[in-house]
């Protein structure tokens, strides 16, 4: 029998103790890791011995935020969950908001790690003055019918003089991400282009957003409820970015026709591409294709095989579901520009065009 003396020295070496500051580190795919704290981007935590803790994030790229969190913290074997309060204030050039409200957050402890996940957006919490380890992820080598599948979409896409569509999405509610999305698309080459998404729950909309570009200017547009932002001169690929709850649905297609302002592609995002066997989507024989990347991310295209076109998308990771009724090289009227009246008519390439 282990003497009494003895018992909390061990306990001590079997549970760690979280007291002291924990500095956030943003783990993305095949990159190294991003420690938060510096000025323009700041997450930490500092856990007291009482049971209390006090949070500061910052972030000053592309927006302004500052939140001061305070609560208390329970472990509970691996989980660590907070419960508090947060005061925080944001302004993104058009919209301000500032104010208190109830906080709540759960991370698990592994490795010497507190580890926080939303989607495809991975922390890590480490003491002060400790570093990640960093290890890229493996992937399979790609299939090679696969690997042309993807390259014959994109070039597919980047050849289009136009596009147009209309869909939804749905997905799991996680973050800010809308869990029932309405959206349109139209686009003419070489630059104009209009995205419109209106936002639901419960059968009822709450929030929407226009991005729209004429020649070499673009804008974003947003609604929350009955508070407007904008129309705020930005670039167009930061403008289908920023609204975070149209999800994968605003920036998919529009990377698709106009890699070069993204700067990107989905055969650059993606580590390992392979198929699975053809499936019809609503009446139409479609090619499958499979993505994968870091953190369980897994994108499938189903891919009408006469059009050439997606019509539906999915994302493990997220739980979106996104279904497109596509028309390539229709005829797009744009008058003015305007996110409100854009009109598609018949084009002597499409089977099928509708007004809007």
């Amino acid at each position: 029998m282990l003497p009494l003396l003895l018992i909390p020295v061990i306990l001590a070496h079997q549970t760690p103790s979280f007291v002291g500051k924990w500095v956030g580190w943003m783990i993305e795919k095949d990159m190294p890791p991003t420690a938060l704290n510096y000025p323009e981007t700041n997450w930490t935590f500092k856990l007291s011995a009482d049971g209390t803790f006090t949070a500061h994030v910052e972030n000053h790229v592309m927006s302004n935020l500052v939140e001061n969190d305070k609560g208390t913290y329970k472990v509970a074997g691996s989980k660590v969950t907070f419960t508090g309060t947060s005061r925080y204030s944001f302004d993104d050039g058009g919209k301000k908001d500032s104010g208190t409200r109830a906080y709540n957050a759960t991370m698990q402890y592994a490795k010497r790690a507190l580890t926080w996940d939303e989607g495809e957006l991975h922390m890590e919490f480490l003491r002060e003055g400790e570093k990640p380890t960093y290890t890229p992820e493996k992937f399979k080598p790609s299939n090679p019918a696969a690997a042309r599948l993807l390259k014959s979409v994109e070039a597919h896409y980047s050849s289009l003089k136009s596009y147009a569509d209309e869909g939804v999405m749905t997905s799991s509610g996680e973050g800010f991400t809308a869990k029932n999305v309405k959206f349109v698309t139209r686009f003419v080459r070489p630059k104009q282009f209009r995205f419109q998404a209106s936002y639901f729950e419960n059968g009822k909309q709450y929030g929407s957003m226009a991005a729209w570009q004429n020649g070499s200017k673009s804008w974003l547009s947003m609604t929350d409820g009955d508070s407007p932002m904008g129309p705020e001169e930005r670039p167009l690929a930061n403008a289908l970015s920023t609204p975070i709850e149209a999800g994968s649905a605003s920036t998919l297609v529009p990377e698709l026709l106009m890699p070069d302002q993204f700067g990107s592609s989905l055969s650059k995002e993606y580590a390992e591409a392979d198929e699975s066997p053809d499936a019809k989507v609503g009446g139409r024989m479609c090619s499958v294709l499979v993505l994968k990347r870091g953190h369980g991310i897994v994108l499938t295209l189903w891919i009408d095989r006469e059009t050439k076109l997606i019509v539906q998308a999915t994302q493990k990771g997220t739980g979106e579901k996104i279904t497109y009724s596509p028309r390539a090289n229709v005829l797009v009227i744009t008058k003015g520009l305007s996110p409100w009246r854009t009109a598609v008519k018949q084009g002597p390439d499409s089977p099928k065009a509708a007004g809007f």
